[in-house]
């Protein structure tokens, strides 16, 4: 039986979202903005059913990574029934401020 936890958004993580969709919106056509959220409406989907599929992001760390698209992250924690969304980042906003 799947279990299903429940999703807690950091204010970096809502943050780091909004400054991606404000960027998508400022640089590419609306058709790409709602491909992008239907992407990562489904990547959220995942983790929240599948949250063990992605890998951590240092081998001495807690926390994982998963990618929306090539160039776009989710950094989250497993903490019981819970995830926690700690950053969303897109590389192409800032690129030194990558690696997490």
């Amino acid at each position: 039986m799947k279990s299903t936890y429940e999703i807690v958004w950091s204010d970096e993580a809502v943050k780091g979202l909004k400054e991606i969709i404000s960027y998508l919106e400022n640089n590419f056509s609306e058709k790409d903005v709602h491909i992008f959220a239907s992407k990562f409406d489904a990547q959220i989907n995942l983790i929240q059913n599948y949250p063990k599929t992605f890998t951590y992001i240092r081998s001495s760390s807690d926390v994982r990574r998963m990618f929306v698209a090539r160039l776009t992250s989710v950094n989250y924690r497993i903490k019981g029934s819970e995830i926690h969304i700690l950053s969303v980042f897109d590389v192409r906003q800032n690129p030194e401020r990558y690696d997490v």
